[in-house]
């Protein structure tokens, strides 16, 4: 029998929750004893909100149960809770004695909104800007303690340290910027270092792989909460401690990159496209946009909400549909169980951020939206971004056109109820102009009619063929898609140039946020070159003993691909290896240390080490969920995976970046839109034509 509501919560009103006298500090029975009161915003006490996963908290925890439910006692009435929430009652009761300025009450979503009221939910939902906003502190529950629980939390706490520290002794940083500090400092304040001590910092990673980091909804519950305090088992940190970690982690060094030092620990399950570096970065976003979110005021023109708005919509200003298709987009990756809060998860954090910019409401709310299937909704989230911003910018981000996405969904409206990352290419957009032409004025005029989208663009090529993809990449010796390139470069008579454009449409032509992609006092192609060398040593399985030439010689001769590639290039980007003294000429060729220090030969490894690090994190970010194609023209093409041969390039107005077209299937004249492309040497309009716009219904 579920909790009989004394009635649904009235327009305006709030319940909370307090724990009874007898659950006191001075008298823990075996059984939760609670009072839920109704209390209007404005009358409300002062109280504190509980942000948490309903589920299991890590991964490799089986699913729960109904029957797995425990009962507490609300107004004497037993109510049913699961064991993550149990656990995390037990915890707010031992340490009730520690809520501020005579806190006595407190919020739980699945106790204080009738979760079998769809109406009341609806209504809640809207509300959810004002329930953590008018929160004294939000706590958020981990989950239970694990044995590696309080070395962890004590790592963060001296990382939230160390910037500080870094400020007042530059000198124990490395050589740039983007280095690891040296050993020297690590020791000095009593931290492993991560080279020679791997596996603390390995336990760091697996905590950002906590499911909570991965919910949608705690991206509203981080930014509308004034105080957040982080709560796992007994273990107890304050969020500004724990976003200064954050700030260490990514604000010297680039996070992909730095993490390469370190063996990753398992990913979590398949379908969920996300890693323990996309949870540090989705929190130091987070960090970013909160002091808009939880200020009195707000300056769009400086925020870095704007910025997102920007980039994520294409649009030049704040409304209320761009904003609610930023945080759509941005956060696409976090994970909901019912697909619509993929939208519904972000009109709270819409509307606070609306009624401080003095702007009109969403159109979108979810008392009036809840009767829409997830497909009509997420229509109507892209049309009204679509008809505000005449804007094709969020394609760069989606590369869902494949068998996954939901069969009722125009192929335009990105598919929000898959978990994707968000791609380089979209990080990048800004800096791509594929379709404007130099003096023209004219607008876009992107229309929607009949859940068609009708643009203006030109027919630039077609994929003739696909060269190789992401998982081709997960062979180090990179054997295959050489031999592929190279018979490739025979065919069509390309020239080593060919190289230079290969490796730069991998990454999108830009490094560490630079474009068109370069290395300060490096040569170009050298990141590539060590890249290279660096996998085909990784390659080798044989002994590393003295006279083991033979067998290197046996391994080298296995990778016809690389031969036959670099038998195409004069300019010895791909290494000569196919003997060990032409491979070890290669390793030792211009590694820039002339005049250096130390044991030359350990100082060239660390050196094609680094930058083969460095070639590696831009590589996984560039080809992640796509692939490498020619045109028939002979353009390289960095395109979505799903991209099939025979699909066609189209230059789109209002669209950053060429568009992937394939003609929809029993509609004639109609098309369906794979996602966007990535076309070496016209992304800046060179292909655009003023007086060649034809019109293309997507459908």
């Amino acid at each position: 029998m579920e909790f009989p509501y004394p009635s649904t919560l009235p327009p305006g009103s709030i319940r909370l929750l307090r724990f009874n006298p007898e659950n006191g500090i001075f008298g823990l029975s075996s059984r939760l004893q609670l009072s839920m009161e109704t209390y209007t915003f404005k009358t409300a006490p002062y109280y504190c909100a509980l942000s948490y996963t309903w589920g299991p908290p890590r991964d490799g925890m089986p699913e729960y149960k109904k029957s797995q439910r425990a009962p507490i006692m609300i107004n004497k009435k037993k109510f049913l809770v699961y064991p993550n929430l149990m656990n995390a009652l037990k915890i707010l009761r031992k340490n009730w004695y520690d809520y501020r300025k005579q806190c006595y009450h407190f919020w739980v979503d699945a106790i204080c909104i009738n979760q079998i009221d769809e109406a009341e939910k609806a209504v809640q939902i809207d509300n959810m800007h004002l329930v953590y906003n008018n929160a004294l502190t939000t706590y958020i529950w981990l989950g239970e303690k694990t044995k590696k629980s309080k070395a962890v939390m004590q790592l963060i706490t001296a990382l939230s340290v160390l910037e500080h520290k870094l400020e007042l002794s530059p000198q124990m940083w490395g050589n740039s910027t983007r280095d690891l500090p040296d050993v020297q400092f690590f020791v000095a304040h009593g931290l492993p270092f991560p080279l020679t001590q791997p596996q603390p910092w390995i336990d760091l990673l697996e905590f950002f792989s906590l499911k909570w980091f991965r919910r949608l909804w705690i991206v509203q519950e981080v930014l509308l909460s004034k105080v957040l305090v982080i709560l796992w088992g007994e273990e107890r940190d304050e969020w500004t401690i724990f976003h200064k970690a954050i700030n260490f982690l990514t604000s010297r060094t680039e996070l992909s990159y730095w993490l390469t030092y370190l063996p990753q620990p398992n990913p979590h399950p398949s379908g969920q496209q996300s890693s323990q570096s996309d949870s540090i970065i989705k929190v130091k976003n987070l960090e970013v946009l909160r002091p808009a979110c939880i200020s009195n005021s707000w300056d769009m023109a400086s925020s870095a909400l704007f910025k997102d708005v920007r980039q994520f919509t294409g649009s030049t200003s704040v409304t209320a549909a761009t904003l609610l298709m930023s945080f759509a987009v941005r956060y696409r990756n976090s994970v909901a169980t019912e697909p619509r809060d993929k939208i519904f998860g972000h009109l709270g954090t819409t509307q606070k951020l609306l009624e401080l910019a003095k702007l009109p409401a969403c159109r979108i709310q979810a008392k009036t939206s809840s009767s829409l299937t997830a497909a009509q909704l997420y229509l109507q989230v892209v049309s009204h971004a679509i008809e505000e911003t005449q804007s094709l910018a969020y394609l760069t981000g989606t590369c869902d056109g494949g068998e996954n996405r939901m069969t009722d969904l125009p192929s335009w409206v990105p598919d929000f109820s898959l978990s994707i990352p968000i791609y380089q290419m979209h990080l990048l957009s800004n800096e791509f102009h594929a379709a404007r032409v130099t003096g023209d004025t004219s607008s876009p005029t992107l229309r929607i009619a009949d859940n068609l989208l009708c643009v203006k663009g030109r027919e630039l090529d077609t994929i003739q063929e696909v060269l190789l993809d992401e998982d081709d990449f997960q062979t180090l010796s990179n054997n295959t898609w050489c031999a592929r390139l190279a018979e490739h470069m025979r065919r069509t008579g390309k020239g080593h140039s060919y190289i230079d454009a290969f490796w730069r449409t991998l990454i999108f032509n830009s490094f560490g946020g630079r474009y068109p992609a370069s290395w300060p006092g490096v040569p170009d192609g050298e990141h590539f070159r060590c890249y290279m060398l660096v996998s085909i040593t990784e390659g080798y399985k044989g002994p590393n003993t003295s006279g083991n030439e033979q067998y290197w010689n046996n391994y080298l001769a296995t990778l016809t691909g690389i031969h036959s590639l670099a038998a195409l290039d004069p300019t010895g980007v791909i290494p000569r290896c196919r003997t060990h003294p032409e491979y070890f000429q290669s390793l030792m060729a211009r590694p820039g240390v002339t005049g250096q220090p130390g044991n030359q030969r350990d100082l060239v490894q660390k050196i094609l080490t680094d930058r083969s690090r460095r070639f590696r994190a831009e590589l996984s970010k560039g080809i992640a969920g796509r692939a490498v194609a020619v045109s028939a023209k002979g353009f390289l093409l960095n395109v979505p995976k799903c991209a099939q041969v025979g699909d066609k390039i189209v230059l789109v107005k209002g669209s950053p970046c060429p568009l992937i077209l394939r003609a929809a299937q029993g509609s004639v004249g109609r098309w369906a839109v794979m996602g966007a492309a990535y076309v070496h040497g016209i992304m800046h309009g060179e292909a655009a034509n003023a007086d060649s716009w034809d019109e293309f219904f997507i459908s």
